[in-house]
């Protein structure tokens, strides 16, 4: 499955559960006594779920990002390396040159 296709369920999933719990916040100011704790609690069950899609939304668009890194070829070796190796063997080259004169 597509990340766009993971995206887009998601967002219709939060949109049907958007219209569930306005459903159920304009029936709470409606309803009587006896019905009250039950849409709480769906209420509260909802904005739960509605949380959950929201990190799902977040986890897959992280994997999405990580997996494009992860994916994309590595940048070439730079030249930096070559460079520090001939000064460092240039260097002690001339340490010993110096060392050897020292010793004559």
């Amino acid at each position: 499955m597509s990340f766009e296709t993971v995206v887009a369920n998601i967002d219709a999933q939060l949109a049907r559960l958007q219209e569930t719990l306005a459903q159920c916040e304009s029936q709470l100011a409606d309803c009587d006594q006896a019905k009250q704790p039950f849409l709480e609690r769906e209420i509260e069950a909802l904005k739960i779920t509605q949380a959950k899609l929201e990190k799902s939304k977040q986890l897959a668009t992280s994997a999405h990002k990580l997996r494009a890194k992860v994916e994309q070829p590595a940048p070439p070796p730079t030249q930096d390396h070559r460079i520090r190796n001939t000064i460092i063997i240039l260097v002690l080259g001339a340490l010993a040159a110096t060392a050897t004169l020292t010793l004559l």
